[in-house]
């Protein structure tokens, strides 16, 4: 049985960084709310010989994010670990790529033009997709008519 290393590892990434940056967030909620200063957190150690909580979420995305390189055999990029607040730590959990380093090749746009090609099969001109880079985060939007009834098989 040939197993794809794809969904026993980057799902499990996705869930636990996900699962981390809602933790970051109730934290930065209630740091604000209580008004403690969020280096504390920050540059904690739940142990003397570990390290900093900051270092921690950094090597959690480092991990996720070299594995995932390997994988796809792409080199990985090379980030500066500069986050200094929770906001910023939620910033790099949340969008991996950052703005001037190019994480991925930069492809031929392939991918998208497959996609509105199917979208247009099934739709005609009504379906619609957009892309575009939007505060530091890329974003595809695709539109499609709703229909009700589905479509029967021939």
């Amino acid at each position: 049985m040939t197993v794809s290393m794809y969904p026993i590892s980057v799902p499990v990434f996705i869930k636990h960084l996900n699962g981390l940056a809602a933790c970051l967030k109730k934290a930065q909620a209630y740091y604000a709310e209580k008004k403690y200063d969020e280096a504390t957190l920050i540059h904690y150690r739940f142990y003397p010989d570990m390290f900093s909580f900051a270092r921690q979420v950094q090597a959690m995305c480092d991990h996720a994010k070299n594995c995932t390189a390997l994988l796809s055999g792409v080199e990985a990029p090379k980030y500066e670990d500069t986050e200094k607040s929770l906001a910023e730590l939620v910033a790099r959990i949340e969008n991996p790529v950052q703005e001037g380093v190019h994480a991925h090749r930069t492809g031929n746009r392939m991918a998208l033009e497959n996609i509105l090609e199917r979208l247009r099969l099934f739709f005609d001109a009504e379906a619609q997709l957009r892309s575009r880079v939007e505060n530091g985060r890329y974003r595809v939007e695709i539109a499609m008519p709703y229909k009700t009834g589905g479509v029967r098989p021939a």
